[in-house]
């Protein structure tokens, strides 16, 4: 880029408030101007007082090399970097960034200090300083002394217009940096300031350039954008510059695959940048949590139908989403751990009995894992029950919370031996059905005249009869009992009110269906209640589960159980193992 003829605008004309600039910065700046050095406040401390927006940083850029700022500040001086050094200078225990005006590079040019070669550290005037930087906005200096703003490079006009444009060619600049990307989206998302035709042409055509740029910058990079107070914009534009999907693809292809997926992810993102605007902490492992959980999710349901233990199952999803993630990012241990401690969270929140509710409480990461829970709510009925209860004990005191949490025992009836192995059926088809069937067993659990011994599968299956409503989800389970067969029916018919069935037409949709189909040995025939089930021979949703449950049940009258296993309907019940 040619320079541009320098362009100085008073207090009268940009309008900026003193009275915001840092006085740590100032005293600095006064300092080396004491010293006969010029120094200014510079970048994005500028653009963001323009803006009329807080800098969260005041750079100083001076013509005093790194070693004279040294001597001028003494202790307070710290000199860092290798590619190009410059100062870290303490003031009010607040550190602030000074560098040295950079100079224009040319090809094989090295600067000679007391015969040792620097290398890259090219050091010139203010203007050659202003050239090399990447943005115009960003290529601005205020002078403290008179409150002017010196303009090299055009940026005034461009943030007065609204624009961001890169300082010379375009494609040049991204590919020097493809990081400028990244910080051209970030611009745009955080302060408003609209790409221009040029750097929206070059991020489109170098995209996987960012492919150049080191694992773990690129993740501080990533850490910035979507942090920026407007995380779903900078999404949106990392989606759009095609960005996000090549840095993931794997885990956009998991997100972008159903609606609850994208809908989750804006969630998240709308839930970080309240909690920016209102001030709360964030930290960077909650949002990568959320971006890898769509893809986590599917392997820990795969590793669950298999009969792999949970805690190794989400163990085993975090290991495959962090080995995918490390072609293109280094995520730090510590985010990693964090990633882990949020997903194992999710499943120790249905258990919301006994101490380990306040094992959960207590755990350094609940804060998090609560918010993440709060943003899969609305994925189902459980869901919502469950992050309910959790927000409520939260309100509670120490002492209701226990009440909660211990409520007084059901003493079991001890069975004799004269009780009786059992068989029942469940289904579901209306509301949230796994959820149906899963309370549905939990309130059997509870019975005090009732003891479940095992469960077998869920079922999804088609329904039976009446053809025009939707699947079930069937199941079946073993118990033991010493009730009566009318006494069991009356129990489980309680249960099936309890959770709101009404009666309906036969074969109709059900909230949740309960029969008893074995009750030992016995044969029942009475007027509202028929042992074995009329029915259990003909159903695959009845006989799949059993024999899962026991491949050697003989039903009186009928013989083994697995005479039947081969009979098929016109067309089989059962659609899927869930």
């Amino acid at each position: 880029m040619s320079k541009i003829k320098l362009q100085t605008y008073n207090q009268s004309q940009h309008g900026i408030d003193t009275g915001k600039i840092s006085p740590s910065a100032q005293a600095i700046i006064t300092k080396l101007i004491e010293h006969k050095f010029q120094a200014y406040i510079v970048g994005g401390a500028v653009r963001d007082l323009l803006l009329n927006k807080q800098p969260k940083d005041f750079d100083i850029a001076t013509n005093a090399t790194p070693d004279e700022i040294k001597n001028v500040f003494k202790r307070e001086c710290r000199i860092i970097g290798r590619r190009f050094r410059l100062a870290h200078v303490y003031h009010n225990r607040e550190m602030y960034e000074v560098a040295t005006f950079r100079g224009a590079q040319e090809k094989g040019e090295r600067e000679l200090r007391k015969g040792q070669i620097v290398k890259d550290n090219i050091f010139g005037t203010i203007d050659q300083d202003a050239i090399r930087r990447d943005f115009t906005c960003n290529a601005l200096y205020f002078d403290i002394q008179n409150a002017n703003i010196l303009d090299y490079c055009n940026g005034y006009k461009d943030i007065s217009n609204n624009q961001l444009k890169f300082i010379g060619d375009d494609r040049t600049r991204i590919i020097e940096d493809p990081v400028r990307m990244i910080r051209a989206i970030r611009f745009q998302a955080k302060l408003g300031l609209q790409m221009s035709d040029n750097i929206i042409q070059a991020t489109q055509s170098e995209h996987k350039t960012i492919a150049n740029v080191s694992p773990a910058r690129l993740f501080d990079e990533l850490v910035k954008l979507f942090h920026c107070s407007n995380g779903i914009e900078a999404y949106k534009l990392m989606k759009k510059f095609n960005l996000f999907q090549f840095i993931f693809p794997k885990i956009h292809s998991s997100i972008d695959k159903d609606t609850s997926s994208k809908a989750f992810i804006e969630r998240a993102f709308n839930s970080t940048d309240s909690r920016i605007a209102q001030g709360k902490s964030i930290t960077p492992i909650f949002l990568f949590a959320c971006f890898m959980w769509p893809f986590a999710q599917k392997i820990i349901d795969r590793l669950e139908n298999k009969k792999v233990p949970l805690y190794e199952a989400v163990n085993t999803a975090a290991n495959d989403a962090f080995i995918i993630a490390r072609t293109q990012l280094a995520i730090p241990k510590v985010i990693q751990i964090g990633i882990r401690h949020i997903w194992l969270l999710q499943y120790r929140f249905y258990s919301m009995k006994g101490k380990k509710v306040f094992t959960t409480l207590e755990n350094p990461r609940f804060r998090a894992a609560y918010d993440f829970l709060l943003l899969r709510r609305s994925e189902s009925s459980e869901l919502e029950t469950m992050a309910q209860w959790w927000t409520d004990i939260q309100k509670l005191s120490a002492q209701k919370q226990k009440e909660l949490i211990f409520p007084p025992r059901i003493k079991k009836i001890k069975l004799s031996p004269k009780s009786h192995a059992c068989y029942l059926g469940l289904g579901s088809n209306i509301g949230d059905l796994k959820a149906n069937i899963l309370k549905a067993i939990k309130l059997i659990d509870e019975s005090p005249h009732i003891n479940l011994q095992e469960k077998a599968s869920l079922y999804l299956t088609k329904p039976w009869g009446k053809k025009d409503q939707q699947d079930f989800i069937n199941t079946a389970i073993k118990i033991q009992t010493k009730l009566k067969p009318v006494d069991l029916l009356d129990e489980l018919k309680k249960i099936e009110i309890k959770m709101g069935r009404t009666n309906g037409e036969k074969w109709g949709p059900r909230i949740i269906d309960i029969d008893i189909l074995l009750y030992g040995n016995n044969v029942v025939k009475q007027q509202q209640l028929e042992i074995p089930h009329p029915y259990i021979t003909e159903r695959n949703f009845v006989i799949v589960p059993l024999l899962e449950l026991n491949n050697e049940i003989i039903i009186p009258k009928k013989g083994k159980l697995t005479n039947y296993s081969d009979n098929k309907e016109e067309e089989s019940s059962i659609i899927r193992k869930i």
